[in-house]
């Protein structure tokens, strides 16, 4: 009961902030995607609000009724070419009955990516959208890791997240919160709200450790790397890195070490997950080789496995192919895998070039911060997905939009900038003549 009045109460506020614009009616979806109120309470009487669609029908429609312009730019281009190959693909596949209803859900995915892109319009609400992520999923998310950390917990913890999958899919989601988490701690104004964020991310981290996914393990030693190597504070840094590994060794079981010991295995036999994984990508090779340009369609790879697998069922029926790189290279071909590869180059391009073009003054370093946090998360996603089916997932795409939105502002800061200059420079003229 207690839980069905907490839910209403945050529903309610949804709805009440909603009607004060589109952005907060986005905010309102993000919080009901990531937080999944339906999951908390025993009845099905939040299940039959069907939030996510009235609330995304109303994003959109106030985003429209709002005459907020449509993005214009290469990213917004190419974000639309991805999303027309997956339709494309979809058209011509054999299994387009079968996958239309998974084409549709991540159709509505993009949506929210457009609708993002129109109303993320400054920093402040790039940040207010990356604190609703983190505390829609990482606060469940923190509060399991360190009941798995108090109780001693020798076992890995599989209480899934659904959106996010099994516990491979829940390890990679939580390392990518780590860095955003780390960046909302940093540039809080209290000291309260920084011990408050720092108890989430020691949580959330422990969440990753502790579904035992050597994906997440890898996802997180990346992370780690990449903010040493991205970071100024370098030696601070390192200096967290050492004090990561000393906690993981104290609090973490042996039956965790044993497990991320099989990493360095997969030449041997016993191995049987490993020796799958590399078959199933060898899979994903003839399937792109036969269908080049769309591939098999989007979610197909399971459905056409079994004609394509020469071992007769050896590593069973239906089987998925664990790999995002290989899955869109199955499910979209070699033309989908460019798309996919330059999205992914494209973000890294950005958040580059907002870090080192952008003056280092005070008024930018919240924008030089952010793309750095989403800089980090994207290379723990690069890294962790390389066993996971993870290319559709829309934690990823909304992480990717939220940087096209930051270069959106870069773009904006940068014009203001040289109109300035352009005025500095100009004043003096006019006044001499």
């Amino acid at each position: 009961m207690l839980k069905l009045v907490f839910i209403s109460i945050l529903v309610t506020l949804g709805i009440y902030f909603s009607l004060h614009g589109s952005f907060f009616s986005i905010l309102f979806y993000l919080w009901n995607a990531y937080f999944r109120p339906e999951e908390w309470v025993w009845s099905d009487s939040i299940r039959a609000l069907r939030l996510s669609y009235i609330i995304g029908v109303y994003a959109v429609i106030s985003t429209i009724l709002s005459k907020k312009k449509f993005p214009l730019g290469f990213y917004s281009f190419i974000l639309t070419a991805f999303f027309l190959h997956t339709l494309l693909s979809l058209i011509f596949s054999k299994y387009t009955d079968t996958i239309f209803n998974e084409w549709i859900a991540f159709a509505k995915i993009i949506i929210l990516c457009y609708l993002i892109l129109m109303n993320a319009t400054d920093i402040s609400k790039i940040r207010l959208t990356l604190l609703i992520i983190v505390l829609s999923l990482g606060l469940e998310g923190s509060k399991q890791g360190w009941f798995s950390i108090l109780t001693f917990s020798t076992a890995a913890n599989t209480n899934s997240i659904p959106f996010l999958g099994d516990n491979n899919g829940v390890a990679v989601g939580m390392a990518m919160l780590v860095p955003v988490i780390v960046l909302l701690a940093k540039t809080s104004s209290h000291r309260w709200h920084y011990l408050f964020y720092l108890v989430i991310m020691v949580g959330v981290i422990f969440r990753v450790m502790y579904t035992f996914s050597r994906g997440g393990f890898i996802a997180l030693i990346a992370l780690l790397f990449a903010a040493m190597l991205l970071s100024k504070q370098k030696f601070l840094i390192f200096f967290s890195i050492l004090l990561f590994l000393f906690m993981a060794l104290l609090i973490l079981p042996t039956s965790f070490w044993d497990r991320m010991d099989t990493i360095q295995n997969y030449d041997e036999i016993e191995d049987q997950s490993a020796l799958g994984r590399l078959h199933f990508w060898n899979v994903a090779v003839k399937m792109a080789d036969d269908n080049p340009f769309l591939g098999i369609g989007p979610n197909a790879y399971p459905l056409a496995f079994d004609s394509y697998d020469e071992t007769n069922g050896a590593f069973g029926r239906n089987r998925h192919v664990h790999s995002t790189y290989f899955g869109v290279l199955a499910e979209l071909g070699y033309v989908g895998f460019f798309l996919f590869a330059l999205i992914i180059l494209m973000a890294f391009y950005m958040c580059q070039k907002i870090r080192f073009f952008l003056p280092s003054i005070p008024d930018y370093q919240p924008l030089r911060q952010t793309v750095l946090a989403l800089e980090i998360s994207l290379v723990a996603y690069l890294f962790g997905t390389v066993f996971l089916t993870f290319q559709y997932q829309e934690m990823f795409w909304h992480f990717i939009t939220l940087i096209f939105a930051a270069y959106r502002v870069f773009q904006q800061e940068i014009r203001l900038s040289v109109l300035d200059v352009k005025k500095m420079i100009d004043l003096p003229q006019s006044s001499y003549h």
